[in-house]
């Protein structure tokens, strides 16, 4: 009888102060303070910073199959380029070559060539080119 009262406790407990939290971010995610007994989707979302400068993000999952998203801000309109490259720096895939408006955009790379082929397990780099401002970034495919 105890037993079963001290785990009612620590259940009301636990439930009481995981309502309580305020929403939280770790390591680019939020982590949004839901109902523990909901059917709602628990993933985190994606944190995207203000707009204070022009910045390339780490992209997301990373080790991915077959897809990732890769997210980036503008602090100004500008030609804007993004592209992936093979760790022998031969380009695989041109994603954006445009003008863009300052904002907060992600592209969703499929893990495919500029020739709609899958590419292989490996490293790959992705590398943004706006004006004023040059950022690469590696990531992992694995199949």
């Amino acid at each position: 009888m105890r037993k079963n009262i001290f785990l009612a406790l620590i259940v009301i407990l636990s439930y009481t102060l995981l309502n309580a939290l305020p929403d939280f971010a770790i390591e680019g995610y939020i982590y949004e303070n839901t109902p523990m007994a909901s059917d709602q989707d628990h993933e985190p979302k994606p944190y995207l910073p203000p707009i204070n400068k022009t910045i390339l993000l780490a992209n997301y999952p990373n080790p991915f199959n077959p897809s990732t998203t890769i997210k980036y801000s503008l602090l100004e309109a500008s030609n804007l380029r993004i592209d992936i490259y093979n760790i022998k720096g031969q380009k695989v895939k041109s994603l954006i070559n445009e003008y863009k408006p300052a904002g907060q955009y992600s592209v969703v790379w499929d893990g495919k060539d500029d020739n709609g082929i899958d590419v292989g397990s490996g490293i790959y780099f992705y590398r943004m080119e706006a004006e004023g401002y040059v950022e690469t970034r590696k990531m992992v495919m694995m199949k």
